[in-house]
């Protein structure tokens, strides 16, 4: 097990195709009162359509910089909330880490690739059987549709598109395309 950083950077490399990492990605920053949010993109995940349980712990509006706060800490909050396509934590200066922990807890929770491993297994089967040919160039183009839509989340998916450029490689190499 890694920390829950590397947890975190490992989810977002997950989820970096050349296009999801564009326009959609993972946002820390600071509260005034103080605090931090997470804001995590679900937009094209296997999450995007998974119900989350609002999480609430503490009371935020008792964490304020009345009394001094840096010299001693309000109380310790949090609250998880999915809204669209976005999981968004806001949590006390202390929280951070348990906030990022619901969310990955939560992913782990409701992550199932295993649903896709037959479909895996015959894209991976179509692309080593193809022939290396003209007549088969609709074929890699309707390959390479189906591998895009894999869930990212599935762990041979980097693979099944490593595989297909190299293939593709090969027919432009052969100057076919």
């Amino acid at each position: 097990m890694g920390s829950t950083l590397s947890k975190l950077q490992a989810w977002f490399r997950l989820h970096c195709d050349g296009e999801w990492e564009h326009s959609e990605g993972i946002i820390i920053e600071t509260l005034d009162n103080p605090g931090w949010q997470i804001s995590i993109s679900l937009k094209g995940t296997l999450l995007e359509y998974i119900d989350f349980t609002e999480v609430k712990i503490g009371n935020p509006d008792k964490d304020c910089l009345q009394n001094d706060y840096w010299e001693k800490p309000g109380e310790r909050w949090m609250h998880c909330y999915k809204s669209d396509h976005l999981l968004i934590g806001q949590c006390s200066p202390e929280m951070l880490e348990t906030t990022v922990n619901a969310f990955l807890k939560w992913f782990d929770e409701n992550t199932d690739t295993f649903a896709w491993d037959n479909k895996v297994r015959l894209l991976i089967n179509k692309c080593n059987s193809m022939e290396i040919n003209q007549d088969n160039i609709p074929a890699f183009r309707e390959l390479y549709q189906d591998i895009l839509v894999l869930p990212n989340e599935h762990p041979k998916k980097m693979e099944l598109m490593q595989m297909f450029y190299r293939r593709w490689n090969e027919l432009r190499i052969k100057g076919i395309v």
